[in-house]
């Protein structure tokens, strides 16, 4: 696709929900069954507001305002922008022509030519009819955003018999505040805008005009970093940091990504699995309705709502996950951007600080020597580590599912050891229910008899080895966890059990994003080879591109 149609879709991806409605509203205005605004004044408007390229549109405005009060002769503006039909320029003239042949060619306030309206003050300004019907769509997208009486009592000072051009430019200037006002909760920051126009321009130079999701690679995240970090201008600064500048690449991928699922569903013949012939999977579907531009982030989730009272993970672990689960799946897809961000990100921070505190040049220069944190091995042992704890932890939490009762231990069983033998298990459901479909998938209960299930789990004999051997280990990591949450009370406490019950499930998210990600970096495929040359590779680039920008001779 085009640099353009990327650009306008990161900007469609920042737009909030309230700002996406406002829009519509505006697109789907209608009078008797006919569209009150073609579609190219409904893309005019989508540019200038997300653009935010409103000022002079927002003159010429307010210049029509008065001009279109003057038109109904009393009747009020609204009925010159409402009160004929759809927004068309013809509609627009024939309304002006009217009025001007009922003041006999002496209209008070403007006057009618060929092209337009010119509106009379000590000086002149005119408003053409094709411009006419863009700015009836601005002012409807005005009332929807900020308000129909807050608009209507901006725009009353213009309509007073003595008011002058410079009136017109000061309510101008008000409501083009306000809307920038509005637009600073709905829209991306014009910062971000700005790096993403550098970032689409790189692309483009890089992969040609049409560049796709799949040309964003590790070696295109590095390659613009080490191009743009070391500029002196605003936009360098922007991605200063390697970290930077893989977030907003990441950010990037996820449009590109977001356009790509919209288009499927667009194209697609039918609902099914098939990507090749362009079917969509239901359950892609059901998300992508749900998901606009991002993915659920389940660290974030973990701190918020129930399972906030409980410390599924301290501030060490929190902070490893942070860059991969920002990535999302994503992330998944750039193993080695990821490890540089953990590795030489982490470095360059370590630099920073050392800065901020004004350390010695000879401290510096010793930062930049040893430019990474840690090595690549060495990141990816931490990450094993990490999948070990994160598991211990899950153990944990299944102690405390037994301990509140609640069916989600039956389903965390199945995480946790997902070879175990539950046939003992289910035959004891079987016996229950009196329930003999012959199947070989266990179906958990609920009520009386999943409460019976979850008593008999540490019974070998009533559930089997597997089960209860699984048991007995979530009661050894439950007890040897000293948390916030993880104690004898609260493992009972009904107002713990949401907790549990909630954090549980997002703690399995991370855990097989994590596992995930461990498998694809033991499979890719580095251009240096492997891992360990690959640091070897990478180290002299980042100390290099760290001495251009803290100016420290390595």
């Amino acid at each position: 696709m085009s640099s353009a149609m990327v650009e306008s879709l990161v900007l469609d991806a920042g737009k909030s929900p309230e700002l996406v409605a406002a829009l519509s509203l505006v697109m789907e205005a209608d009078v008797n069954g006919e569209p009150k605004f073609t579609p190219r004044d409904c893309r005019e408007l989508t540019k200038v507001i997300t653009c935010r390229t409103y000022g002079k549109p927002m003159l010429e405005l307010c210049h029509l305002v008065r001009i279109a009060d003057a038109c109904t002769h009393g009747a009020g503006y609204e009925m010159f922008f409402w009160g004929g039909g759809p927004a068309r320029a013809n509609v627009f003239r024939a309304q002006a022509m009217t009025a001007g042949e009922t003041f006999g060619g002496d209209t008070p306030g403007f006057t009618v030519t060929e092209t337009g309206v010119e509106a009379r003050y000590s000086g002149r300004f005119t408003v053409t009819f094709g411009r006419m019907p863009f700015l009836s769509a601005l002012l409807y997208f005005l009332g929807e955003a900020l308000g129909y009486d807050f608009v209507d009592q901006s725009l009353r000072p213009l309509l007073e018999p003595d008011a002058m051009a410079e009136t017109v430019s000061n309510q101008a200037n008000a409501l083009s505040a306000s809307l920038y006002d509005y637009l600073k909760d709905h829209l991306p920051a014009v910062q971000t805008q700005r790096k993403f126009r550098r970032l689409i321009g790189f692309m483009e130079d890089q992969k040609g005009a049409d560049f796709t999701l799949d040309d964003i690679d590790d070696e295109s995240i590095i390659t613009f970093w080490e191009g743009v970090s070391g500029d002196r201008e605003d936009d360098g600064a922007d991605f200063k940091t390697y970290l930077a500048a893989f977030k907003a690449f990441i950010r990037l991928s996820q449009v590109l990504e977001h356009a790509r699922d919209l288009r499927a569903l667009d194209q697609a013949d039918s609902i099914g699995s098939n990507w090749e012939a362009g079917e969509v999977d239901p359950d892609r579907l059901s998300e992508l309705l749900e998901e606009v531009d991002e993915e659920l982030n389940p660290l974030l989730a973990l701190q918020e709502g129930p399972p906030e009272q409980i410390k599924f993970l301290n501030k060490k672990e929190f902070e490893a996950l942070e860059t991969l689960f920002e990535s999302g799946r994503t992330g998944l897809g750039l193993p080695l951007s990821v490890m540089r961000c953990g590795t030489f990100g982490r470095g360059q921070g370590r630099i920073t600080q050392a800065l901020r505190r004004k350390a010695a040049r000879k401290e510096l220069g010793q930062l930049i020597r040893d430019c990474a944190a840690l090595t690549y091995i060495e990141m990816g042992d931490e990450l094993i580590g990490l999948t070990e704890r994160l598991e211990r932890t899950l153990l944990a939490s299944l102690h405390a599912l037994l301990q509140q009762r609640d069916p989600e231990a039956l389903s965390l069983m199945l995480v946790l050891a997902p070879e175990a033998d539950l046939s003992p298990m289910k035959e004891l459901i079987r016996e229950m229910t009196e329930d003999d479909d012959g199947g070989n998938v266990v179906a958990f209960p609920n009520g009386e008899v999943a409460d019976a299930v979850i008593d008999a789990a540490g019974d070998a004999a009533r559930v089997g080895e597997d089960v209860a051997s699984l048991t007995a280990r979530a009661a050894e990591a439950f007890n040897s966890l000293s948390r916030k949450g993880f104690g004898q009370n609260e493992a009972q406490d009904p107002d713990f059990r949401d907790g549990f019950s909630e954090g549980a499930r997002l703690l399995v998210q991370v855990f097989r994003h994590v596992k995930g990600f461990t498998y694809r970096s033991e499979t890719i495929d580095l251009p240096a080879g492997g891992w360990v040359p690959q640091f070897d590779a990478d180290r002299p680039r980042f100390t290099r591109q760290f001495q251009v920008l803290y100016g420290e001779t390595p």
